[in-house]
């Protein structure tokens, strides 16, 4: 592949290009972007945490094949999939030699190659030297990422245990279930239609999460559940909804998930009462209306 051609030329045809290595492609997108531009340029930090998502062996023969070909080549890139924002970097077919960027009549696809080619050399001189640094600090930065996206676990467990206690703090007390009755039966009395929520408003919904709607859906297809029937939940099973999330294996971050579960439950065994509370009432009613109609 070597030659002895120094002097690089200008076409407007007869060049053509060919789709680069996946691995090519995977780190020459790391390095030189994925063609929408930077709000900021990438730090070789990054660029690192970048190539510690691909194997040793694909970063090293991907790079082989860089060397060996960025000197005597251009390089340009497309768009992989229609208006995707991944992208396709290509090889130009034809040593020492680009499109000529103005003069030529170029359509399509080949507007585009030529519009985003590019020569990398010296660049590749410069990756090589963020590769190589890079496998001194591989492990660790592999380890401080595990870490990060274990953490983001747990924050994602403690928002879900905050979403559940603020819901507990909206349900209604066994006095308004029977207030927001008589109020909505008597805008019923007078011919007022209002809110699908009744005088309730949005505390129906908090107070109802453990009463089933709509037996016939998939959650309590095969549960034996009618409409209007109190779930009995599986206290156990729902505590290691948090507790055994296996997606947390650090030792110092699975310590907290004990209490969140505690927090978790807690907040659950409020919200079963609220509709325990429903359901006793709401049926206490339905079957006196039900007396006096029949």
């Amino acid at each position: 592949m070597t030659m002895n051609k120094t002097e690089w030329t200008e076409r407007t045809n007869k060049i053509g290009w060919t789709d680069v290595p996946v691995t090519v492609n995977r780190l020459l997108t790391i390095f030189n972007g994925n063609g929408t531009g930077w709000i900021s340029k990438p730090t070789d930090e990054s660029k690192m945490e970048e190539l510690t998502k691909m194997t040793e062996g694909d970063i090293k023969s991907g790079m082989t094949w860089l060397n060996a070909r960025s000197k005597e080549y251009a390089f340009s890139f497309k768009n992989a999939h229609g208006y995707s924002r991944s992208v396709q970097y290509v090889i130009l077919n034809v040593p020492y030699t680009r499109y000529q960027q103005y003069g030529g009549n170029y359509r399509g696809i080949t507007s585009t190659i030529r519009w985003n080619q590019f020569n990398c050399d010296l660049d590749v001189k410069e990756w090589q030297a963020v590769v190589d640094e890079h496998w001194d600090k591989r492990d660790t930065i592999k380890n401080d990422e595990e870490l990060r996206q274990q953490m983001n676990a747990y924050h994602q467990l403690e928002r879900r245990v905050k979403q559940a206690e603020d819901d507990a703090k909206k349900v209604l007390s066994t006095d308004e279930i029977r207030q927001g009755a008589l109020k909505t039966f008597d805008s019923y009395r007078c011919g007022c239609s209002g809110s699908s929520h009744g005088a309730w408003s949005f505390g129906l919904s908090y107070s109802t999460r453990y009463i089933v709607d709509d037996a016939s859906s998939w959650p309590y297809r095969e549960s034996g559940y009618k409409d209007g029937d109190l779930i009995t939940p599986d206290w156990v099973a729902l505590s290691k909804e948090i507790s055994a999330d296996t997606s947390i294996t650090d030792d110092t971050i699975r310590q907290g998930l004990h209490e969140l579960a505690i927090r978790y439950t807690r907040a659950h065994q409020a919200l079963w009462q609220a509709s325990s509370n429903w359901h006793n009432i709401m049926n206490d009613i339905y079957n006196k209306m039900k007396e006096m109609i029949e």
